[in-house]
């Protein structure tokens, strides 16, 4: 038989918390805040991570052009190449 409590009436919005309590919430406009609020570290540790390997792609693309114009304007000689590696060569 049906009693008056459905699992489908929620008089509340409610949501799991990291330290395992309910957090009730009176509108979408506080549910939006408390996802802001615990995701904002996750996001921000992304972002750091996306600088450090697009800040090292840079430095490598940047030695890679250096190393190009050194060649054409002739001021790295292929024989020095030969003796130090080009990577040595080539690296600020």
């Amino acid at each position: 038989s049906w009693t008056a409590w459905s699992p489908f009436q929620i008089p509340e919005l409610a949501a799991g918390r990291a330290d395992a309590r309910l957090e009730y919430f009176e509108d979408a406009n506080e549910i939006l805040q408390a996802f802001y609020r615990a995701r904002m570290p996750f996001y921000e540790l992304r972002k750091e991570k996306m600088q450090r390997k697009m800040a090292e792609k840079v430095r490598r693309l940047s030695n890679q052009v250096r190393c190009i114009r050194m060649c054409q304007d002739d001021t790295l000689s292929f024989s020095e190449l030969c003796a130090r590696g080009l990577e040595d060569a080539c690296l600020e």
